[in-house]
């Protein structure tokens, strides 16, 4: 098919075994409803017009569930001891446009303990209003630059944190995401929205 003169995205069209064009990136997930790839669609430079809706739709939500969580300084993040059982707590947490998690605690605390272990852990955050965000993902111990980098971060959203950051023991975290779900309650029925990674 022609294609009309437009900008070019750089998006790979191809099909899948369903019929079904494939997801488009990392993290992009949830295009159950895409049409089937033989339909004939308005093109712009080699990319369907409704890929660039779904595109936008997905940056959209993307900075809808990072705005509700920016909104929110408390998260609670349960993590595992040696023996499997759930541990959690409240813990103050900045984060980056990646989704990713961070936070400080001290290096004897058991959910310091339990990530050296075991970095598999689970996040709530946002639990007083009108929606919540479950998350799951992989903690891991920050060192060196990195540390200073991603605690930077961290301090400019929880600003009383940077009192700690000499204190011996004090210990950041960074937790990278798998999965996460907003749920909306104000809406009937709720509105559930999710991401994998």
């Amino acid at each position: 098919m022609q294609c009309a003169p437009g900008l070019y995205f750089g998006v790979n069209i191809g099909t899948s075994p369903s019929g079904k064009a494939p997801g488009f990136g990392p993290g992009i997930r949830g295009f159950e409803s895409l049409r089937p790839s033989q339909a004939r669609y308005i093109f712009i430079n080699k990319t369907p017009v409704w890929v660039l809706f779904d595109i936008i739709r997905h940056m959209e939500t993307k900075k809808q569930i990072l705005d509700f969580i920016n909104e929110h300084p408390l998260m609670v993040i349960s993590t595992l001891n040696k023996g499997g059982k759930s541990e959690s707590a409240v813990v103050g947490f900045g984060q980056t446009g990646n989704f990713e998690l961070i936070f400080g605690t001290d290096i004897g605390t058991r959910k310091a303990q339990n990530i050296l272990s075991n970095g598999d852990v689970s996040v709530v955050i946002g639990w007083d209003g009108g929606g919540t965000v479950q998350y799951e993902g992989v903690a891991r111990r920050l060192e060196g630059e990195e540390s200073d980098r991603y605690s930077e971060i961290y301090f400019q959203k929880v600003p009383k944190s940077r009192r700690h950051k000499d204190v011996k023991g004090e210990t950041y975290f960074l937790i990278e995401p798998k999965w996460l779900r907003l749920t909306e309650v104000a809406f009937e029925p709720w509105k559930i929205t999710e991401l994998k990674f």
